[in-house]
């Protein structure tokens, strides 16, 4: 893949978070993935996941679609980038930028690393 750095836009007030499908391409373009967070490295981690999970997102029909990025909405997983991070304010949007680990099998996204969006 080219140069081009993983990234998600989070929205506190909506709560959803807007994830950029180049972030998904590479991870393999999984039809299912899973949102977590590492409390250690204070991350959001995007992972593939499969059907049988529970708490994965079904996202393939967004793959196909002529939008550039895939919606999800969580307020319990807002609530916890700002219990992680009290910076953030609760009617802005932020952006983060992620990196993909060696096996490109996950994307981490520093909860501390939010830049706010105008």
């Amino acid at each position: 893949m080219n140069n081009i750095q993983p990234s998600v836009a989070i929205s506190l007030k909506k709560p959803a978070i807007r994830i950029h499908k180049d972030t998904i391409h590479m991870i393999g373009d999984p039809e299912y993935i899973l949102l977590s967070i590492d409390i250690k490295e204070k991350a959001l981690v995007i992972t593939p996941s499969i059907q049988l999970d529970i708490k994965a997102h079904y996202i393939g029909k967004y793959l196909h679609n002529h939008e550039k990025s895939i919606v999800l909405y969580s307020k319990p997983l807002m609530e916890t980038f700002k219990d992680i991070n009290k910076n953030l304010l609760s009617n802005k949007s932020y952006k983060l930028y992620g990196v993909i680990s060696k096996d490109k099998k996950c994307v981490k996204f520093k909860i501390h690393e939010a830049i706010l969006i105008n």
